[in-house]
């Protein structure tokens, strides 16, 4: 069957918890779709009543700090990788609480830091985060911001620390 242009991929049909290459094919159309010189990583998210939840990025996973110290990032329905493994690993010692929820797109407000994480770059601080705004006819018309970094990075300079030490 084919796919409206507009209707996210999802690593959920097969087994999200592994590393499988028709993944790489199925990504490509969101690649192409929003991926820009603006745009690094396109993340994947399940629509629940009115709010997204984000689960992982395309070749990421998703941290987000959220205000009071926890850390958030999707606990089922991803792929658990060394570099996400590590994350949650120093969580404790750089101060933080892990909670194994996905991210709430609507509790943006309350975002103090996202990072994502991959076998080749490790650990990536985000300085901001777009949506997609479509046309009544579903076409994609442009991005909007909803989500800018403050620049303190408090965790992620922590965090980078003790992967030095190690």
């Amino acid at each position: 069957a084919d796919k409206d242009q507009n209707s996210l991929v999802s690593r959920m049909h097969n087994i999200p918890g592994a590393k499988i290459s028709s993944w790489c094919r199925e990504r490509r159309t969101l690649e192409q779709t929003f991926k820009s010189d603006e745009i690094d990583e396109v993340l994947l998210v399940q629509a629940i009543d009115n709010d997204f939840l984000i689960l992982e990025g395309l070749i990421s996973n998703v941290f987000v700090v959220y205000k009071g110290g926890i850390l958030r990032t999707a606990g089922c329905g991803v792929l658990e990788g060394y570099a996400r493994h590590l994350i949650i690993k120093y969580a404790s010692a750089c101060g933080l609480e892990v909670d194994y929820q996905p991210i709430s797109l609507s509790d943006s407000h309350l975002w103090e830091e996202i990072l994502l994480t991959s076998s080749v770059k490790l650990v990536v601080p985000v300085d901001c985060m777009y949506v997609p705004i479509y046309q009544q006819d579903g076409n994609l018309q442009g991005f909007d911001k909803v989500w800018s970094s403050s620049g303190a990075m408090g965790f992620y300079k922590r965090l980078s620390s003790k992967l030095r030490k190690d």
